[in-house]
Formats: C-alpha cells, structure tokens, sequence
C-alpha cells in the first residue's frame, strides 16, 4: 500500500512492445537521475498489455510523462524505492486461440488439477535470456572465467545459472519419484505464510496439507546462507552440483557479488483461477475444429504464467505456435 509520503514516488504504468528495464531507463532520462534510483518488483512480458508499478526519487519526474509504448495510470508519494520481490502477486487474462475442440476436456480438466493442486514451478525460458545463454554466462562468471563490469547484469547472470539448477533438481525428482511427493527431509514451505521449516517423517497431517496445496517441498537457489535440506530429501541437489562438477563453496566467494541463495518452492499455488470458451473475435474464418479460450488466474511473485500454460495445453500448445509461426497468446498482467 502506497504510503503517500516520502522521498519516492511511486508510477503506475501500463506498457506493451517494452521491456521492464527499458521503461526504468526512459524514466530515469526524464527525471535525470541515475537507472540505479529507478525501483520496480518485477519483470512483465514485453508482449503483453502488462501494468505495474515503478518508483522514481520524488521530485524528478515531469507533471507530464511520455514514454514510447506505455503510458502512466497513477502516481503516488512513497516512502522507499521498490525493490524485485515487492509485490503481492500478478493477476493475468489470457486469451489461448485456435484450441482444439477434440482435446478441450482434457485441457480443461488438466487445468483444474494445476488450480487445486499447483503446478511445477519452474523458471520460465525467458529467465535465461533471448539467446538462451544467461545461464551459461553466470556459470563461467561464478568459476571466475569471465568478468561482468555491471553488477546488476552480474547478478541477473548467476541467477539464472540458480534457476537452471532449481529446474535441473526439480527434473530429477520428479523423474525419480514420478511426481512431485513429501519425503523425509524435506524442507517445506507454507505458501500462505512464507515460513520454511524441516519435516521429519510426513504425518497424516502433513500429507494432508500437501496434498490441499497448503505446503510445498522446497528446490535449491544456490548459495552461501541456501538452508540444506537433510537427508535422504538432500540427494538431489547435491547430484545437480556434482554433475556441474561444482560444491556449494563455489556461491562463497565471488568478488563483488553475493549470492546469498534461498528457498523455492517446488509447487506453486494458482488462485482465481478460471477457463472459459468464447468466440473467436478476429476476422478468421471460424472453424468448427476449434476455439478461442478465455483464462485467469492469480499467480504469486516470482511464478510464471508461460510455465502454467505449457503444464495446461502441452504440446497442443506448442504445435499451434509452430503453426502459426508466432504468438497464440494473447495477455494482460496486473502487478498488485
């Protein structure tokens, strides 16, 4: 909640065609002052109709701003900068075009199983760069093979070399254990709360809990103050390093950078959820093997709605992109 005073001032912003980082670019020119003063919680699509919020030092900004691509909602005094991770959660509206009538049912119902139970909570491809190489990039960078002069592209680059190895230690499990199960260990994560504890043998209770989507076991963020999971749940993460050919001493030590590491839940939760088939609205030609999708649902930080729709339409999904060449999707994203 805005706290309406304050040396900042908070931006509300609707953008399409931009990216997160290049609007707080263009906003640091217009108030003067340097990108590093400019603060938002995340990183929304550049595709989508996507609305969030920006803080800027109070003062700087113009009575009128204009920035390609986006325009401004709201503005509001504020007490600090944002920071990544200062947000509640993301309320997406998607519409999914050319759905195959034959696999609706199935789709729909694969859906509701994610929206009671969670999906996977994998990072999404865009968390690894347009080439798909930031994770590389951040590995050579942690083993002191190469140099990053800008800190925050720095950090950006050995976290998604963290991501990669969350989705690597996530793969693993699920391969071994033919889905995602409680087991003696574990570190666990009460999703409404956010507090982390260790499980001993599961209880009743609290395979009950997991299974109504209260709790998640937790995967790896690497890094040096990262709590280990104990043994037997442990084994899989210390496979992913290995297999690096790394040690958990690798995060300790990286000159001007620290890497702190954390816990991510393996599950996530998807509130409001809802699908719902609507007629196509474009000028095509209406075809009776297929339909236009209409879905919401509230994700929390740091959860991507790309991941959520490959866990819902599969390879349907992605024979439609192929097909077309391009975008199936269309989305807006409100940051709250």
């Amino acid at each position: 909640t805005p706290a309406r005073e304050g040396d900042h001032e908070l931006v509300r912003i609707e953008k399409r065609g931009r990216d997160t980082a290049d609007v707080a670019t263009d906003l640091a020119s217009l108030a003067g002052c340097r990108r590093g003063d400019i603060g938002f919680a995340g990183r929304k699509d550049r595709v989508a109709v996507a609305r969030q919020w920006f803080s800027v030092p109070a003062d700087h900004l113009p009575s009128e701003v204009e920035i390609d691509g986006a325009r401004v909602l709201e503005r509001v005094r504020h007490d600090r900068r944002l920071g990544l991770g200062d947000l509640r959660g993301n309320r997406f509206q998607l519409r999914v075009r050319e759905v195959p009538v034959g696999e609706l049912e199935e789709i729909q119902a694969r859906f509701a199983g994610l929206c009671s139970r969670g999906f996977d909570n994998r990072f999404g491809a865009q968390r690894f760069g347009r080439d798909g190489d930031n994770a590389e990039q951040g590995r050579r960078l942690l083993l002191g093979k190469s140099r990053v002069g800008d800190r925050r592209l720095a950090r950006l680059l050995v976290s998604a070399f963290q991501s990669e190895l969350f989705n690597e230690t996530l793969d693993r499990r699920r391969g071994e254990m033919g889905g995602i199960e409680l087991m003696a260990g574990d570190l666990v994560r009460h999703h409404a709360a956010g507090s982390v504890r260790w499980l001993g043998e599961p209880t009743d209770e609290d395979v009950r809990r997991f299974q109504d989507g209260v709790t998640s076991p937790t995967g790896p963020l690497f890094g040096s103050k990262m709590k280990w999971p104990r043994p037997p749940a442990d084994r899989w993460e210390r496979r992913v390093l290995a297999a690096h050919g790394l040690n958990e001493e690798i995060f300790w030590g990286v000159p001007g950078l620290k890497v702190w590491g954390d816990r991510r839940a393996l599950r996530a939760p998807v509130a409001d959820g809802s699908f719902a088939v609507e007629d196509p609205v474009d000028d095509r030609e209406h075809r009776s093997d297929s339909v236009d999708a209409r879905i919401v649902f509230t994700l929390g930080p740091g959860c991507y709605a790309s991941v959520l729709l490959e866990q819902t339409f599969g390879p349907a999904l992605r024979d439609a992109q192929r097909s077309r060449g391009g975008t199936v999707v269309d989305a807006a994203v409100d940051e709250f």
